[in-house]
Formats: C-alpha cells, structure tokens, sequence
C-alpha cells in the first residue's frame, strides 16, 4: 500500500485536515485583496478532495474491492444523499452560482467521511498521520483562540480583511462592547464554540481511556494545555448552544465509560444539577451579567431585535417552510450560498436547514446516515477515539438543533472525517477481504 498513489491521498487529507485550521483567514485576505479568486480560494478543499475521490475509486478497483465498497451500509447511503442532491440541482431553477455553493455546503462533509472510512480500511496505518494531522489543526485553532481572548487586540483579525463586508473580526453580546464573543480562525463565535466542544470530548476520552498511562509529564503538559485552551475558548466564544453540548457530550461520556447503573444515576444527578441550575438562572436574568452572557440580552440597550427572538423567528420560518414544502426549496436556497441569489434566506436549525434544501426524504436520509455512524461509534467505545467522536456527535447534535452547526467547513469536516477515520480504522470492524472462515466440524466416526 506505499504507492505513490496512496502517499499522494495520504498527504491530500493531511493538507485538508492542517489547512482547515487557516481556511477562513486566508479566504478572507484573498476576498478582500483579489476577489475575482474569492470561489477558488473558497473551494481548493472540495477540488483536493475531488481528486482523492478519483484516486480511491482507482485504487480500490485494482485491488479487486470496487465491488465490496459499493456494498458497504455507509458507502450506499452516503451515494444515496449525493444521488438525490443532483436530482434537486435537475428539478428547481434556482441561481447557479448559489446551486453550486449550496451543493458543495452540503456535500463536502459527506465526501471526507466516506474517503477517510475507505482510504482506512484500505490502508492500514493511516489512522496516527490523520491524527497527527488534526492535532496540528486543532492547536492553531485552539491556541490563537486563546491568543485572541487574552493578550491580542480584538481586531487584530482586521488587517487580513475582516470587516462588515466579510468576516467581523469579532462579535459581541447585544453590542455591549464589555463581552467581546471571539473568532479564532473560524467564520464566527458559534463555530469555535463548537469546535471547543469537539476539542474537549476527544481530551476527556482520550483521558479516560489512558489514564493509567497518562504519567509521562510531557503527556500531562498536553493534555492539561489543550483542556484549559479549549475550556478559555469555549468561554469566550460566548455561545451558550456549545455551552449545552458540552453538558450533553459529558453525558454521553459518562454513559460510555461507567457501569451501567452508575451512569444512570450520574446522568440524572446531572440533569436534576442543570435543572435546579436553569432555575437559578430564570430567576437571576435581571441581573446584568447573567442577562448578558445567558441571555444575550443588554439592559442597557442593545439592538432592537434579541438573539432569542432572532431564534425563534428563524424556527417559525423553517417549520412553515418545510411543512408547505416537503420536496424543499432545492440546493442553495438557504444559508450563506443563498446570499448570492436574489431571495436569500437564513435558518438557525440544521434539520430545518436540510428539509428547505432537500426535503423530508434529504433530511430523513442525512440523519440515517448520523444515526448509523453514531451506533458504529458508540458499538467501538472502548476505542478513545470512536467515544470522544461519539460524544461530540451527541454535542453536536444539539447544537444543530440551534444553530446550522454542519455548515461550518472546519467543525464540518473534522468530525465527519474523523468519524469516517474511526470507523475504518476501527480494530472491531474486519478489515475488506478478510471473512471470518467457517469450519466444519465432522462427526468422529464411531469405530466398532
């Protein structure tokens, strides 16, 4: 497997998985200085991963397993989702330049999954460069974050191009400039939010499965930088939809780590603690700090219309949509690509955000899809990596149901690439070509 053409798809997601970490702002300085580039600098990763996809069909064919791929749960729904997408981009006229950002928004994802899940059962040893590879980009992701939310300028983004015809270089809570909400080098406070949430499950999974071996100092010195890193970014994102998941995934954590019963009775301590929590917090909103960091709400004034209202506005958009529309509105009618239409639209939930661009069967495929990488991870727990996967899953799911948290390329990509990953590299799941062979067991013949 030490081809040439396996080292060129090996050192093809490393480029994605490290670049991911600096997308935005180089995308951002090329807008700002050279915007006829802007679409290319924009799709360099679906164009890399186009051509990784071109080299694994050849590889897989001639090593004789084209045909087993194509029979794989993961592969067939992934083709399903694409399959149906192209029909969409056949059945409605909408812009073609917001057709194909749409299509390469919902795709992209799907895409590194598949490739990783069939480059790693294909390719043993893939799964540590990979690794390697997302923990570069989670440390530039994670360490300028900290940067940013410390000792940088909070515009120090600007330079690059960020301003109100890009990128913000930061954001704050109802325009009180007191709680600043950071980028770090994603597109927004949400993404990085996220991104943190994902960054920690993995830490604490990776914890527990090590934690006997986790002595060596240099082990320590990561692991507590990386937590504390991601715990600061996590805070001053300011974005209380990751704060809930990563409740969520140290729910799911806890469920994959302890006895059975234990866990029930952790996971209920933790709801009862969040709801008296929850409590306390309704009944504190009229002071200032809890209005403004739990409630994004400035007393002292603010912009007209509350994220909350903005949030529910959106839901009741989505629901009516998809309720009058059960074939949806077809690819690139929402979010960011339908800002290069005529009728932009924004929808802040991530199934709602399906069912506008592909309908009822885009979202009831995309969520098979979750659910059976879900079970694959959760059946491989005792693997760290497939549980910490497992349990940012969970987060992120959450998060989805406030925020389009798939749309976001880098939280996009890393966890489906890396689930895809896990999956394929996963030591419970055989890899391709190797059955379990059958013996027969004769009678001994009876001598007289």
């Amino acid at each position: 497997m030490n081809t040439l053409a396996w080292r060129v798809i090996k050192w093809a997601f490393i480029v994605v998985l490290v670049g991911m970490a600096i997308h935005t702002p180089v995308t951002v300085f090329v807008e700002s200085r050279w915007p006829d580039y802007e679409l290319l600098a924009k799709s360099w990763k679906e164009i890399v991963l186009g051509g990784v996809l071109l080299l694994l069909v050849w590889q897989a064919w001639r090593a004789g397993k084209l045909s087993e791929l194509l029979r794989d749960k993961f592969v067939i729904v992934t083709a399903l989702i694409a399959a149906l997408h192209v029909v969409l981009l056949l059945a409605f006229d909408n812009s073609y330049v917001s057709e194909l950002a749409g299509l390469l928004i919902d795709l992209r994802y799907y895409l590194l999954f598949v490739e990783l899940y069939v480059a790693a059962r294909l390719m043993p040893g893939l799964r540590r460069p990979m690794l390697m590879a997302a923990a570069v980009g989670c440390a530039v992701v994670i360490g300028f974050g900290v940067l940013q939310a410390t000792i940088l300028p909070k515009d120090i983004l600007s330079p690059l191009g960020y301003s109100n015809e890009t990128i913000k270089p930061y954001l704050t809570v109802d325009l009180n400039d007191h709680y600043i909400r950071i980028n770090s080098t994603l597109r927004g406070p949400n993404p990085v939010g996220a991104f943190a949430v994902l960054t920690l499950s993995l830490l604490l999974a990776w914890t527990a499965a090590r934690r006997i071996a986790l002595r060596g100092m240099w082990q320590r010195i990561v692991w507590a930088g990386g937590a504390l890193g991601s715990v600061i970014v996590l805070y001053a994102s300011q974005s209380r939809s990751a704060w809930l998941a990563l409740v969520a995934a140290a729910g799911a954590l806890l469920v994959g780590i302890l006895p059975k019963r234990t866990a029930l009775y952790s996971v209920a301590g933790l709801a009862v603690v969040g709801a008296l929590l929850v409590g306390g917090l309704f009944a504190l909103r009229d002071n200032p700090t809890i209005s403004h960091l739990f409630f994004h709400s400035n007393p002292a004034g603010g912009s007209p219309e509350k994220s909350d209202q903005g949030h529910w506005t959106s839901l009741q958009h989505g629901v009516e949509a998809a309720a009058n529309a059960p074939a949806g509105e077809g690819i690139g009618s929402t979010g960011s690509a339908s800002l290069l239409s005529h009728s932009p639209v924004i929808i802040e939930n991530q199934y709602l955000f399906m069912a506008h661009e592909s309908g009822w069967l885009g979202v009831v495929l995309q969520l098979l899809l979750f659910g059976l990488v879900l079970i694959g991870l959760w059946c491989g727990r005792r693997d760290w990596l497939l549980l910490g996967l497992f349990a940012g899953g969970v987060g992120l799911a959450l998060i989805g149901l406030l925020l389009p948290v798939w749309v976001d390329d880098t939280v996009s990509l890393y966890w489906w690439g890396l689930a895809g990953l896990a999956l394929g590299s996963s030591a419970m799941i055989k890899p391709y070509g190797q059955h379990k062979k059958r013996t027969r067991h004769q009678k001994a013949k009876r001598t007289t």
